[in-house]
């Protein structure tokens, strides 16, 4: 589809009401990918990384923080929230008591998190950069598939590997969501 028969399905003269419609179409189109980001890619996210890294970090056999830094951590916790940080290693620990102790950890790092959200504007802002992040993947991720598929389709037709704009433009998107990760 070319710009001319783009131009004949949607006869857009840059008025108001055609603006406003454009900037609904956007917001919903933001919120549907927001939707779309938080219930697929951030679970494909966590497995991927294997949790939250609050969720990791604070586990006993995590070593990306020092265990000094981690009874730090612990004595400040039971001092402001009067909540137990354990930081002793498991005898024995199934994958079921994993995720008991990252529930706990991420639980902890949400009472933290709530009692610093108002000091600074820090949390907030990467939060908001978190979401923007995920949904970009998200989009890349979808314009990808979308691309494949219209390579697929050109595939199947011309029975050879076609350099196309599709093809291309998959590349990019794909490259676009390994930077946005």
């Amino acid at each position: 589809m070319g710009i001319r028969e783009l131009r004949e399905a949607l006869p857009l003269t840059g008025g108001l009401a055609e603006t406003s419609v454009l900037i609904v179409i956007g917001y919903l189109t933001g919120l549907l990918l927001q939707g779309i980001s938080q219930a697929t890619t951030e679970r494909a996210l966590k497995w991927w990384w294997g949790g939250f890294a609050s969720e990791r970090w604070l586990l006993a056999e995590d070593e990306r923080l020092t265990a000094e830094y981690k009874a730090q951590l612990a004595g400040a916790v039971e001092r402001r929230f009067n909540l137990v940080l354990d930081l002793s290693l498991p005898q024995s620990d199934g994958p079921a008591g994993v995720k008991a102790r990252m529930k706990r950890a991420q639980e902890i790092f949400y009472r933290c998190y709530r009692s610093v959200e108002k000091a600074s504007d820090q949390p907030q802002t990467f939060n908001a950069q978190y979401g923007l992040f995920r949904g970009l993947l998200t989009t890349f991720v979808l314009l990808a598939l979308v691309s494949l598929g219209f390579v697929a389709q050109e595939l199947w037709i011309a029975r050879s590997l076609v350099l196309s704009p599709h093809l291309v433009f998959a590349a990019a998107s794909l490259v676009g969501g390994i930077e946005a990760r």
